[in-house]
């Protein structure tokens, strides 16, 4: 991966269905991610997790409030929020 941390996290708080198939611009292909809900490697598997939340969340914003880059990797804390069945819903992930 040779984008930096900066430049996905500018991907991820404007994320939205339209712009989720640049993820792999962004990410290795071998990424982790884990939220509270789930916990998978690669970028499809990412991919479909993001596409069913679109489909089940409106109103979705990721802000960022952490960040820590290596020379290999990096890490992220984020706030999620977005309205759920009509209700509004926040967490924290990282």
């Amino acid at each position: 991966m040779s984008v930096d941390l900066n430049e996905y996290i500018k991907f991820l708080e404007k994320l939205s269905p339209e712009t989720l198939d640049e993820i792999s611009i962004y990410v290795a292909p071998n990424i982790r991610f884990k939220d509270p809900f789930n916990d998978v490697e690669g970028i499809e598997e990412m991919k479909m997790i993001f596409s069913h939340m679109f489909e089940e969340i409106k109103d979705i914003s990721f802000k960022v409030t952490k960040s820590f880059a290596g020379d290999s990797s990096g890490c992220i804390e984020w706030t999620f929020s977005g309205k759920l069945r009509g209700n509004p819903w926040m967490f924290n992930g990282t």
